[in-house]
């Protein structure tokens, strides 16, 4: 313990003696860590962390249609209830069907985007709520009492978290609705929507083959592969193939003409309305005037979604904002890695030649000369870098052409500003090194070996 501590004090005198290269190594170290921290809290959180359902032998299940040159698609309400009921290597399979509810009362209407799951659909997944329960078999009954559950992120956003949503009644659709539970943070499946609801049978679940659009999920059993899953599945669409081939066999599924009704006389087609206004003055300021304008003609229906035309723009460019940024910032970040790099390196070849050094300013070079010298060795190594990067990238960013939008890919400004940053920093590197040389006394230096 004692040689230890005797080291340690030794390499803090060192480290003290040399501030500028204590600072340098500090910063390296820093640097480093904290890319090796960000890029593992990346990975973990996208590949290596659990998801939030036991995915053992937790699956999807999706039609294909070759025919029509589709690879995966949502299925039918009379295939889930066909497959359900002829599998037998699942033991749990539920459907989630996209729905929607007004919700009225205390709150201002809400159009709310919402699930109706049938039973097995959370016992697939194998979440249990944070808050509450799932739904019982009862729940599911046709006329049954409406309850809903909602996602972690709605209970924060509406009701701030507040325990004693669980138990309460929501006006939903004109009916009070009980709230039994609340996902934990982490759910979110399907993703897009923050509440489920139970959905019941229907009369016309058996004839309805033709539209698809319920997302199926299953639990395979403990003795079943994902394989064997698939080659009795398909068995089973073999099946429906011969009994219903007009919609099962890929073929007779016509497209329907598009038509447009007035609102008013929209006999019960869906009657959500998007509403465009063009203002001379900030549109969010204009906002109240036209909630109270739509509540004159429609005091019951629910505004969402309300946005400038820049605020949609903006969100439309999220994904890519930020997949970008993050690509910019590992980008600065190696330039910042390889800049300290060339900084030690320079420092080091320095080192090395203060002997040469000496011997130069002892016959009469100027501080010019020594400095041209130095920055020239780092440089060389910086240009020789960048001319190879320009020829590879003339041959790579053809590849980005159709990502690109209103600019090039060999965009000549481009080209010249990336070179000239990477230019500036190495050479800011090399010329501390160089300015420090300069102050050298030639007889420390012929000294200095």
């Amino acid at each position: 313990m004692e040689d230890f501590v005797r080291d340690l004090r030794a390499s803090v005198r060192t480290l003290a003696r040399k501030p500028g290269f204590t600072i340098i190594v500090v910063l390296l170290l820093a640097v480093g860590i904290a890319a090796n921290t960000a890029i593992f809290s990346v990975i973990n959180g996208v590949l290596l962390g659990p998801l939030p359902y036991h995915e053992d032998r937790l699956v999807t299940v999706w039609q294909t249609a070759p025919k029509r040159g589709v690879d995966r698609e949502a299925t039918s309400p009379a295939d889930f209830f066909d497959w359900q009921e002829q599998t037998q290597s699942f033991e749990e399979f539920g459907m989630a069907e996209p729905w929607g509810h007004l919700m009225t009362g205390d709150l201002e209407p809400e159009a709310m985007k919402t699930w109706i799951v049938t039973p097995g659909f959370f016992e697939a997944l194998g979440t249990q709520p944070l808050l509450g329960r799932t739904f019982l078999p009862e729940e599911y009954e046709p006329g049954a009492a409406p309850v809903i559950i909602v996602s972690y992120k709605w209970w924060q956003s509406h009701y701030s978290g507040d325990r004693s949503l669980v138990g309460r009644k929501l006006i939903l659709d004109n009916q009070a609705t009980t709230v039994v539970g609340v996902m934990p943070l982490e759910f979110e499946y399907p993703p897009g929507r923050d509440v489920w609801g139970p959905r019941p049978r229907r009369s016309n679940d058996r004839i309805n083959r033709g539209r698809t659009f319920i997302f199926v999920v299953g639990r395979l059993k403990a003795d079943r592969t994902p394989a064997q899953a698939e080659q009795e599945m398909n068995a089973i669409a073999s099946r429906l193939a011969d009994e219903y081939p007009q919609s099962n066999a890929g073929i007779g599924i016509e497209p329907k003409p598009e038509f447009y009704v007035s609102y008013s006389s929209s006999m019960g087609y869906a009657t959500t309305m998007a509403y465009f206004v063009r203002t001379a003055s900030d549109p969010l300021s204009l906002l109240p005037s036209v909630k109270a304008k739509i509540r004159e003609v429609n005091s019951q229906g629910a505004l969402y979604g309300v946005a400038t035309i820049d605020q949609l723009v903006a969100k439309s460019l999220n994904q890519r904002r930020f997949t970008l940024l993050l690509l910019m910032s590992f980008a600065v970040l190696a330039l910042v890695l390889a800049g300290v790099g060339l900084y030690g390196l320079i420092s080091f070849i320095t080192a090395q030649g203060t002997y040469e050094i000496g011997i130069r300013m002892a016959f009469g070079a100027d501080r010019s000369d020594v400095m041209i010298l130095i920055i020239g060795q780092g440089m060389a190594l910086t240009l020789t870098g960048v001319a190879i990067g320009f020829l590879a990238s003339l041959a790579l960013t053809r590849l980005l052409q159709k990502l690109l939008f209103g600019i090039s890919a060999t965009d000549p400004m481009t080209f010249v500003a990336i070179a000239v940053l990477l230019s500036a920093v190495p050479f800011l590197a090399c010329y501390m090194p160089a300015r420090r040389a300069t102050k050298v006394d030639p007889m420390v230096a012929l000294r200095y070996e």
